[in-house]
């Protein structure tokens, strides 16, 4: 099953604070300086989720410039912004000075880069070590003097908490790099969730497996103070949790939350949150988001405005123990760059309006994409709800929100299953180069229809800002297959890239329903064999689909396995044509009622080996059993 952190041909792009995270006092130099070595190259590493890669390539630009003199060590890691960094120096100690990933799930196996200063590891001598018990080292990589990567496996009961991190060569044993590595329960993180009157949250969890997933569920409020729940998922399965029922109704900041999903026996989950509301009683809706593997250094978006209309907000949770500082980079439409800085008080979260610092205009300039980072290197997590009133230029009124988990990576290729070109729906692609200094990112999008032909268009993004593509110019609109479409946005000059596509939408409308609203992913960035999905419901008032898109040059075979929540199971299979997409309506499957066997958790996965990538939008008028209709839609790219 995919990682979340698992994107782009298995090859992901470390963000800039977890580059920098173990080095306090650092130098910089450009790739290809000298940093007191012979060798005028340091090596640049990617990471997958599971496993680290050496890469070949180098980037020359070093943009991070508040960076002090790094102490020891030398090594090259690509940042998340785009930018790739030559760390280096001389000391007379030994010591571990890096470790990526930082946190390592129970019951997980997984490749673990670690950096050395002043070292001299030795293939075939060099062994990396965890203090602590309950993880077991199957075998230790060396890349060259100062980095190794160590493949491990953490013991489904491994006890909790930091490990320190070692790799010893012979009679060399450096210092260790303490609390290198954290072991946790199977987690989720979720930075958003309200139970103020208005909104109606929930968390879906999925049990992939054949036993029974014990769950605690952490919600960390915006006043500093905690609560808990639990429940039990029974095998292959799903549950729902309202955390109304554990947190009550208010209309204060006691009310707001974040969470941690976690699996306290070794099973293994999915967790999403679907949140609907009546936006200050006038903009009605739904988002979801599935939640994020583990805290992060740093988070970035592609999409954001400030314009009429749209109310556009950062929900930054922090898990730790200590009061988090926070930094929000935005990047505007007209390429000028703000800062935003703030705490995050420890176990809470806290809620950050754009307008409040960008003020509102109906120009490029209150366009933005984002990057949200921890400056004291803290691990957070963090999501942009957007709540909308779209006109798209013709006085529409859809009303809604939307909402994305930020991306830890930036990679220059992304994919997107789902888009349309059909009467009642404006898709976007919003693309951001997030490179300080570098060079423009030169874009072609690949729209995959759904007849199996293709069509192509080109965008320059300029370094530190973002455009907006609408397909609709290149794809016109109609009522057919033809105008449905799948992406690839590809940078084609290898700048590092996020992307998004929000897409605003009356469903329907041509009938009685017109449910309008919006919704909105970050690309994934690679596609592979599996997706799961938490959430998904054929209860009346509810459409859920799959669009499926399949990238490559031959058929992809496709099981799509329903997981009811009254613990049947249903599959479906389908051809996915080459280049191409499909849509799957479920309740063409499963059909309609309100009960739980036909609320589901869903595994999507090709059978025969054909990489894919598969989303799940939702349309909905929801009632809350109060008959509210708040009308809208959420989508997700699958876990």
């Amino acid at each position: 099953m995919r990682r979340y952190t698992v994107e782009f041909n298995r090859v992901l792009i470390l963000t800039v604070a977890l580059m920098i995270a173990a080095f306090a006092l650092g130098g910089i130099a450009p790739a290809g300086a000298k940093t007191g070595r012979t060798n005028s190259y340091d090596p640049v590493f990617r990471y997958d989720g599971s496993s680290v890669s050496r890469v070949s390539s180098t980037i020359d630009k070093v943009n991070l410039k508040d960076l002090a003199r790094a102490k020891g060590g030398s090594m090259r890691l690509v940042g998340g912004m785009g930018e790739a960094y030559s760390l280096g120096g001389q000391t007379s100690a030994t010591r571990i000075s890096y470790c990526f990933p930082s946190y390592g799930p129970r019951g997980r196996t997984l490749e673990v880069l670690i950096t050395g200063g002043n070292s001299n590891f030795r293939e075939g001598v060099s062994r990396a070590t965890f203090s602590g018990g309950g993880i077991t080292v199957n075998s230790t990589t060396v890349v060259d003097k100062t980095d190794a990567i160590a493949n491990i496996t953490i013991n489904p009961s491994a006890p909790l908490g930091g490990r320190d991190v070692n790799v010893i060569t012979r009679s060399e044993t450096p210092a260790p790099l303490r609390g290198g590595l954290t072991v946790i329960y199977p987690s989720f993180y979720f930075a958003e969730g309200t139970c103020r009157p208005g909104f109606d949250p929930y968390i879906c969890i999925q049990n992939l497996g054949d036993s029974n997933a014990e769950v605690t569920l952490t919600y960390m409020k915006g006043d500093g103070t905690n609560a808990a729940d639990q429940l039990t998922v029974a095998p292959r399965s799903r549950a729902t949790v309202n955390p109304r029922d554990k947190l009550g109704t208010g209309e204060d900041v006691s009310h707001d939350f974040s969470t941690v999903v976690q699996c306290t026996n070794g099973g293994y989950i999915i967790a999403e949150r679907p949140m609907y509301f009546n936006y200050k009683g006038i903009w009605t809706g739904g988002h979801d988001v599935i939640g994020a593997d583990f805290p992060s250094p740093g988070f970035g978006f592609a999409e954001g405005t400030c314009r009429p209309g749209f109310d556009t907000y950062f929900c930054i949770q922090n898990p730790n123990g200590k009061e988090a500082k926070v930094k929000i980079i935005y990047m505007l439409g007209n390429g000028q760059l703000v800062d935003q800085d703030l705490s995050v008080p420890a176990y809470s979260r806290a809620t950050v309006g754009a307008k409040d610092k960008l003020g509102e205009g109906d120009d490029d300039a209150h366009d933005f994409s984002a990057v949200v980072e921890s400056t004291d290197m803290q691990g957070i997590v963090v999501e942009r709800p957007m709540y909308f009133n779209y006109g798209g230029g013709h006085n529409y009124k859809w009303t809604g929100g939307s909402d994305v988990m930020g991306t830890m990576f930036a990679a220059p290729s992304t994919y997107f299953a789902e888009g349309t070109c059909r009467p009642g729906f404006d898709p976007y692609i919003c693309v951001q180069n997030p490179n300080v200094d570098g060079p423009a990112a030169d874009v072609t999008l690949t729209y995959m229809k759904g007849d199996g032909t293709t069509a192509t268009d080109q965008v320059t993004v300029a370094p530190h800002s973002r455009a907006t593509v609408n397909p609709k110019d290149k794809l016109g609109e109609g009522d057919d297959t033809a105008h449905d479409f799948s992406t690839v946005v590809q940078c084609t000059n290898e700048q590092p890239i996020i992307a998004e596509r929000p897409m605003y939408f009356n469903y329907m409308g041509n009938t009685n329903l017109n449910w309008n609203g919006g919704h909105d992913v970050i690309g994934a960035a690679f596609p592979y064999t599996i997706f799961g999905f938490a959430e998904g419901t054929c209860r009346p008032g509810f459409d859920t689909y799959f669009c499926i898109q399949n990238p490559n040059g031959s058929d992809a075979q496709v099981k799509i396995t329903y997981m009811q929540s009254d613990g049947q199971i249903v599959d479906q299979d389908l051809n996915v044509p080459a280049h191409s997409r499909a849509t799957v309506r479920a309740k063409d499957k499963l059909g309609e009622g309100d009960d739980t066997a036909h609320d589901f958790s869903a595994v999507v996965a090709s059978t025969n080996d054909k990489e894919i990538i598969v989303e799940r939008p939702m349309y909905f008028n929801y009632g809350g059993g109060h008959n509210y209709n708040w009308t809208g839609g959420s989508d997700v790219v699958g876990y």
